[in-house]
């Protein structure tokens, strides 16, 4: 069943038809499973919803256009729910290791409300979760060290996807400001020895992009602000220089977008700086340059 849900999803046909394929398999799963136990068929023997089962239904609704956030919403409560009653029934109780929501489930989650354009109530949807994870994840702890299964922890691409929905929100300039505090969070984070959510330079570099979606009337103001965040990003222990082009594209692509008198002298003064990080200026950014 998950190999088929999982097969669809990567097919090339409309997100809706995926959704209603998806949907149909996690259906017919949990019914055949349902009648089985009716008939006392262990349950060894069935084919059971499991982790990576709900997960593949949550990544199907995020290729589709139609809005199933109370879907989603109900699938994280239900996987939640199935887990609990399985920690209590000692016949049942490994199961709750193979159903209790994951990174990955919150990440998929995380990434259905990113997938949303254009929607800011999208966006800070993706924010409380964020939140609410996180308080998940101190519960967690606590009960972990009495023997139950490891908390659900969080990472940098979690705080990415939450920092790619404010920059997908449509939102402007408020919305770009939302996703800069979200990254300063992480930099307060990691330098408080929370290695696993260290900024990189796509963390940077999603913020930037988010500056590019602005109304005219803020377009010098989001500049500066790019500027900034690249001073920020030059000074900072990024993991690596993997994706490190982008942050200068992405500022390339404010400065270009802001129409001032002298952007093609800010996107000269970009690739000097990119040579001085031993990095090469692309394509795009001559591109840039010439617009």
């Amino acid at each position: 069943y998950n190999r088929c849900i999982n097969a669809w999803a990567k097919s090339d046909i409309n997100g809706n038809e995926i959704v209603a394929k998806a949907e149909s398999l996690v259906n017919r799963m949990e019914t055949r499973y349902a009648r089985g136990r009716e008939n006392s068929i262990p349950r060894t023997r069935l084919a059971r919803p499991d982790r990576i089962t709900y997960n593949s239904l949550i990544n199907a609704y995020s290729l589709s256009n139609e809005d199933s956030s109370a879907k989603v919403d109900k699938i994280l409560e239900k996987m939640n729910a199935l887990a609990d009653s399985a920690a209590i029934n000692k016949s049942d109780r490994d199961y709750e290791s193979y159903i209790r929501p994951d990174e990955i489930s919150y990440n998929s989650v995380l990434n259905y409300y990113a997938s949303r354009k254009n929607e800011h109530w999208s966006a800070q949807r993706a924010e409380d979760l964020l939140l609410e994870m996180s308080e998940i994840s101190q519960r967690q702890q606590e009960q972990h060290s009495k023997g139950n299964p490891p908390p659900v922890t969080m990472s940098t691409t979690t705080l990415n996807i939450v920092l790619n929905a404010w920059g997908n929100s449509g939102g402007g300039i408020r919305a770009a400001q939302r996703a800069e505090a979200l990254l300063h969070m992480m930099i307060r984070l990691f330098n408080k020895g929370h290695e696993n959510i260290q900024p990189n330079a796509l963390s940077f570099s999603i913020v930037i992009n988010a500056y590019s979606h602005v109304d005219s009337t803020d377009a010098s103001s989001a500049v500066d602000k790019a500027m900034e965040l690249l001073d920020v990003m030059e000074g900072f222990p990024l993991p690596n220089n993997e994706g490190i082009n982008s942050c200068y594209n992405a500022v390339a692509n404010v400065v270009a977008k802001s129409c001032l008198h002298n952007a093609g002298d800010k996107v000269q003064e970009l690739m000097v700086r990119m040579r001085n990080m031993d990095t090469l200026p692309d394509n795009f950014i001559i591109a840039s340059c010439i617009e």
